[in-house]
């Protein structure tokens, strides 16, 4: 019998999710105004190209709370963000 289980599990400090799809002119702040309304943003990590500068067209955000990346699923995959579908799972 296995001993992990499915669904979403727990990093150290919280609950991680991955955003793909991001615009390559959205900056770390439009990614997280899009999500500080679902509660407490603890890391936000936005991967930008070597040559440009600009966004790789993803993310991860860890939330301190279940509930709270729970909420930014539900409400933010595939809604659009700069004009153009996110989406958003738990990583």
């Amino acid at each position: 019998m296995s001993t992990s289980s499915s669904g979403p599990q727990r990093s150290v400090e919280g609950w991680v999710l991955i955003v793909t799809g991001i615009h390559d002119e959205a900056s770390e702040d439009d990614v997280e105004d899009a999500f500080i309304d679902f509660g407490n943003v603890q890391k936000l990590t936005c991967p930008r190209s070597r040559s440009s500068g600009r966004l790789l067209g993803y993310a991860l955000i860890e939330f301190a709370e279940k509930e709270e990346a729970a909420d930014a699923i539900i409400n933010m995959d595939k809604k659009p963000l700069l004009g153009k579908e996110i989406r958003v799972d738990y990583a």
